[in-house]
């Protein structure tokens, strides 16, 4: 360990703080891949929070926040860069006397766990955020959507904690949202809280709500990955397929014919949909030069997302996902988060 780290965790443990060492981060990645992380530590409130970034601002440490590691590719090797883990702070405060129903959620809350929440609170409005791993935190970061279920759509303000150690109230104007983005992008804050105000005209039948998710779920089930080690969405876009038809001739050709044989099949041959999907992604990998027998493809169902067949290799992940982000060039954004930096 580290000389930094070593009076860390002396620090750590005088304050009662918890914390894990030599972490293997291809244990907690969702996909199961990367190096060793030196000191994990698990804040489990805001004051918490206070302390640990204080110590860090004041022996100069950088520090890391990550939730639940759902959308991280990490580098291979030992990581001395301590990385503050917010999954313990998964607390929900509910407030139904205004005009409006008020949450205050903490960071590290499973964004599956509030669409379940808010189902058994006959809330609409967070359906179709259900079977999404991350937390709330890193989804209020990637101004996470699905299904027509925005997380920030009722969002108001969150609670973080900057680089110099303040604690401070962003509003959500000042978080510029656009698809899959926001300004945390830009930032190293911790986040540790997000409030939500939602209308009281959200509460409907539960019935309806228990209706829509389900149909969600099965959606995902038949036509995202669920097999293998995988991170979501690869790129943050609507259409990766699209995307890739403005890189040159080849994709432009193969994205319209598939165009065409798919809205055949899906008036003449829907039970073979999935096949098709099948098919269409080996052309793809073969067009984007993946190596067919690499511990690392593109899933069966779709091209936008990364799996693991097989290797605890961060390296090995990252390499492909540079290769293709290299290929797509500026007409999409990588929307996993590649931490091949820190040391």
């Amino acid at each position: 360990m580290s000389p930094s780290n070593k009076i860390l965790e002396v620090w750590l443990k005088e304050y009662n703080i918890s914390y894990l060492k030599n972490v293997k981060l291809s244990s907690l990645s969702w996909l199961k891949a990367g190096g060793i992380n030196e000191i994990m530590i698990f804040p489990q409130n805001l004051n918490e929070c206070e302390l640990v970034t204080k110590f860090f601002l004041d022996h100069n440490i950088n520090y890391y926040p990550v939730g639940n590691l759902s959308n991280i590719i990490f580098r291979d090797g030992n990581f001395v860069t301590p990385l503050i883990n917010m999954r313990k702070m998964r607390q929900i405060i509910y407030d139904f006397n205004g005009d409006n129903i008020l949450l205050e959620l903490e960071s590290g809350l499973s964004i599956t766990k509030l669409s379940n929440e808010m189902k058994r609170n006959s809330i609409t409005g967070f359906e179709g955020l259900v079977g999404i791993p991350g937390t709330i935190g890193g989804g209020v970061t990637m101004n996470a959507s699905s299904y027509n279920s925005s997380l920030c759509q009722y969002l108001t303000r969150i609670l973080v904690i900057d680089e110099k150690g303040n604690k401070l109230s962003i509003n959500k104007r000042e978080l510029n949202l656009s698809w899959r983005y926001s300004e945390l992008q830009k930032r190293n804050y911790l986040i540790v809280k997000a409030f939500f105000s939602i209308p009281k005209k959200n509460v409907i039948d539960k019935d309806t709500i228990v209706k829509t998710q389900l149909s969600i779920q099965n959606h995902r089930t038949k036509f995202q990955e669920k097999g293998l080690p995988n991170l979501g969405s690869l790129f943050a876009t609507k259409d990766l397929y699209r995307d890739l038809s403005k890189v040159n001739l080849r994709f432009k050709l193969i994205y319209y014919f598939s165009k065409i044989i798919n809205l055949i099949i899906r008036r003449f041959f829907k039970n073979k949909i999935l096949l098709f999907r099948k098919i269409l992604v080996q052309i793809y990998i073969k067009l984007l030069k993946i190596d067919k027998d690499s511990d690392f493809s593109l899933s069966e169902k779709t091209i936008n997302c990364l799996i693991n067949k097989g290797s605890n290799s961060g390296d090995h992940a990252i390499r492909i996902v540079k290769s293709i982000q290299k290929k797509i060039g500026n007409h999409s954004r990588l929307e996993n988060i590649i931490i091949d930096h820190l040391k």
